[in-house]
C-alpha cells in the first residue's frame, strides 16, 4: 500500500493564475497524433466547405443547365453550404479566441446533419 508520504505534494495554483498556450507545460491534444486541434479545425473547415461548395456547384449545373435536378434540391444544397460556412466561422473564431461555447453551433450542425 502506498501512503501520502510516497507521493509528492503540489502547491495549489494562485487565485490570479491565467493559463496560456505559451506555457512550457502546455501539451494540447493531438488529432490523430499528428495535428494540434487548431490546425485540424482549420483543415476540416476548409475540406468541408470545399466539398459542400463543389456539391452546390454541381447541383446548380445539373438543375439549371441540364434540368436533371429540381430547383429545391439546389436551394437546399446552397443553404446547407451557407449554414456550414457560418458555423465554421463561429468554430474558427472560438478556436482562435479559445472560447469553447463558440464550438456549439458547429456541433449542433453536425448533429442535425447526421440525424438526416
Amino acid at each position: 500500500m502506498t501512503s501520502e508520504e510516497d507521493h509528492p505534494k503540489f502547491e495549489p495554483l494562485p487565485p490570479n493564475f491565467v493559463f496560456t498556450t505559451n506555457d512550457p507545460h502546455y501539451y494540447g491534444t493531438a488529432t490523430c497524433n499528428v495535428l494540434h486541434y487548431n490546425t485540424a479545425a482549420v483543415i476540416s473547415a476548409f475540406v468541408e466547405l470545399t466539398i459542400l461548395g463543389v456539391g452546390a456547384a454541381c447541383f446548380y449545373e445539373m438543375s439549371q443547365k441540364t434540368g436533371s435536378l429540381e430547383g429545391w434540391m439546389t436551394t437546399c444544397q446552397i443553404a446547407l453550404t451557407v449554414l456550414s460556412l457560418l458555423t465554421s466561422v463561429s468554430m474558427l473564431v472560438g478556436v482562435y479566441l479559445e472560447q469553447p461555447r463558440l464550438y456549439w453551433p458547429k456541433m449542433t450542425f453536425y448533429s442535425g446533419k447526421y440525424f438526416f
